[in-house]
């Protein structure tokens, strides 16, 4: 099917004034998501004549002043699409942009979506390394939760810690589902 979109996506980018496409399909028929987001740049023709694509997405780091979220834009191979959350999740740990939110030892023990919910769940140094401050505890959950629900199927997070919730983090309240936070941005 990717051929199939990526055909599609190129024909109708070829018309004038056109510079994206966005393609729907019911019950997640486009490599596993409901939809895509294609341009020219984000389709990759190799030369054995088979085409595949990638996928932009944002990751959220600290600002370099620790105050707010920053965006950065990853370039996520569509083979990825069944551990997207854990893949977007591990790129904020290694943190490429140097604007660390989480921390180095964090591990990813699992992740699923259902329902358009996330949920992660991540190894107890979530909890052993607590932020200090209500800001830097803001940052570190906005960071997972504003980067996964930029995923097209995901519109809230739950965070678990070693499979268990997490009555309150620092002053948050992770038990609830937790959906995108602009404020921080």
């Amino acid at each position: 099917l990717s051929e199939a979109a990526c055909c599609l996506a190129k024909t109708l980018l070829e018309l004038p004034g056109i510079q994206s496409v966005r393609l729907s399909a019911q019950n997640a028929l486009l490599d596993g998501q409901s939809s895509l987001f294609l341009t020219n740049d984000s389709i990759v023709l190799s030369d054995d004549g088979a085409s595949t694509f990638e996928l932009p997405m944002a990751l959220y780091f600290a600002s370099d002043d620790g105050r707010y979220l920053c965006e950065q834009t990853l370039t996520v191979p569509t083979d990825l699409t069944g551990a997207l959350p854990s893949y977007l999740i591990e790129q904020l740990i290694e943190n490429p942009a140097g604007r660390r939110t989480l921390p180095a030892d964090l591990r990813v023990l699992d992740t699923t979506i259902e329902n358009g919910v996330c949920t992660v769940d991540l190894s107890q140094q979530f909890l052993d390394d607590m932020p200090q401050t209500a800001l830097e505890e803001r940052l570190r959950v906005f960071s997972i939760v504003n980067t996964l629900t930029g995923i097209d199927n995901v519109d809230a997070v739950r965070i678990l810690v070693s499979g268990a919730p997490v009555e309150r983090y620092l002053y948050l309240d992770l038990q609830q589902d937790l959906v995108r936070e602009p404020s921080v941005i």
